[in-house]
């Protein structure tokens, strides 16, 4: 039986330059536990123009990837697909941490303060042990827009157990 395994393969484009990519494999529970699905994701990568030296990561490895990215100070990119897949076209938009938030950027939008395209849409901030989501819904308007305070959301204030 064959299931379905996402590995990330770090490795170097054809200019040299170090690069992540993702690899989906179908692979046997057997061929995971021989480690041949590492064998399978060089060879995709190879086989796409990507060079050596590869570190194949899977499981929480990829995990700790994504904690320490956000050590990096650096915008983590991602696209938004359109529900509407008739006539809706993907958003585009990075995530960046900062010490005390985390803040989303989309292309096309942006605050009051900042440059188009570069300025904070949302973010999230932990202050006084209460979770908020604040919104800048409207350009022209410094302050938020939209508070959603999440205390309400926490798990010890569910009324009956699911």
């Amino acid at each position: 039986m064959s299931a379905v395994k996402k590995v990330a393969v770090a490795c170097c484009d054809a200019n040299g330059s170090s690069t992540i990519v993702t690899v989906t494999l179908d692979v046997s529970a057997e061929q995971v536990a021989n480690g041949e699905h590492i064998e399978l994701a060089i060879e995709s990568v190879e086989g796409q123009g990507y060079e050596a030296p590869f570190l194949v990561f899977e499981g929480n490895e990829i995990k700790n990837i994504a904690k320490v990215v956000q050590e990096l100070d650096c915008p983590i990119p991602f696209t938004l697909k359109d529900a509407d897949t008739l006539t809706g076209s993907p958003q585009q938009g990075n995530i960046l941490f900062a010490e005390d938030n985390v803040c989303v950027q989309l292309l096309g939008f942006s605050d009051a303060v900042s440059e188009d395209d570069v300025g904070i849409v949302a973010h999230f901030d932990y202050n006084d042990g209460n979770l908020l989501l604040r919104a800048f819904a409207d350009i022209n308007e410094e302050d938020p827009t939209t508070t959603i305070d999440f205390s309400g959301a926490r798990n010890e204030m569910r009324l009956e157990r699911v």
